[in-house]
């Protein structure tokens, strides 16, 4: 028997490039804080040399392949073997210095694990590149530490001080 598990999510998917650039200028009005904008101008480039049909002649799909190898996690195996002669383009860096404001940290979840003891935990993880927007939102917080581990690319915030979830973090989200 196979048993299946429900998972509450939505997605939201866009299926013309009318959709596509509505969404272009929303995230310009709205631009992105973390690391993540920069995919979003990679992104924004492959498009433009699709909507100018450039795609469709040898070096518009090089121009694309080497936007790819850019953005994400880059190539997959598969296509760094059929474009060996691929170039990276140069990765936009995004200035995350200022503190996001508040209502921006809005997307959180809470589990809760039951085993040997209890420990109330509030973490939030971002992509390692994240580093400067994290020691931002601890300072927003008024708490934490962060922590980095070993051969991941992800970095936490976590507090797990019962005093500080129940006098600043649960405060902040009420």
């Amino acid at each position: 028997m196979v048993q299946y598990q429900t998972i509450n999510r939505v997605n939201y998917s866009i299926d013309s490039a009318k959709e596509l650039n509505k969404l272009f200028v929303y995230l310009e009005r709205f631009p992105l804080l973390t690391q993540k904008a920069a995919d979003f101008i990679l992104f924004k480039q492959a498009v433009n040399i699709m909507n100018n049909k450039a795609h469709l002649t040898f070096e518009g799909l090089n121009q694309i392949v080497n936007i790819k190898a850019s953005m994400n996690l880059g190539l997959s195996d598969k296509l760094k073997a059929e474009f060996k002669g691929y170039n990276p383009v140069e990765r936009p860096v995004i200035n995350n210095e200022k503190t996001p404001y508040p209502s921006w940290i809005g997307f959180v979840s809470g589990t809760t694990k039951i085993g040997y003891r209890v420990l109330l935990r509030f973490r939030i993880t971002q992509h390692k590149r994240d580093i400067k927007l994290m020691e931002n939102i601890m300072l927003l917080l008024g708490s934490g530490s962060i922590y980095k581990y070993h051969k991941q690319s992800a970095i936490n915030i976590t507090i797990i001080n019962y005093s500080d979830i129940s006098n600043k973090i649960i405060p902040f989200f009420n």
